[in-house]
């Protein structure tokens, strides 16, 4: 097996270096688009994940649609999220919510667990709405 030139070596960990800059400006432009574009869901915890996940399937080679692509995908995919985030006078507060969760609940964050809460309050609204819809 052929040893690299230590300047060979250099010059990849150069390259991927500029590569890894490269990747991070496309997704912080992706960022900024889509809060730009969606501002009502620029401050939802799950934005910047979402959308690190989706990014990282093209990193570097952003397809040519991408920017209205996954606008329309956050769109869509924020729209079925609870949001604006419900208030602890209106709901179980978090720190009730640790309680009852124990354990399980202490790796997450308040973010986490709120956004949590209030997908189980949408979840609740829906059994409910459903219930009622058959009993009519």
């Amino acid at each position: 097996m052929v040893k690299p030139s230590p300047a060979l070596i250099e010059g990849l960990r150069v390259q991927r270096s500029r590569m890894a800059r490269w990747d991070r400006f496309e997704f912080d432009l992706t960022v900024a688009h889509v809060g730009g574009e969606l501002p009502e869901w620029r401050t939802h915890p799950y934005l910047t994940r979402f959308l690190a996940h989706w990014h990282s399937r093209h990193a570097g080679s952003l397809p040519d649609d991408w920017f209205e692509a996954i606008t329309d995908k956050c769109r869509k995919t924020f729209s079925a999220l609870p949001w604006p985030q419900r208030a602890d006078t209106g709901s179980v507060s978090l720190a009730e919510c640790r309680r009852a969760g124990g354990a399980t609940t202490a790796t997450l964050s308040d973010a986490d667990l709120g956004f949590l809460r209030d997908q189980l309050y949408v979840l609740a609204e829906i059994v409910v709405a459903r219930t009622r819809s058959e009993d009519q």
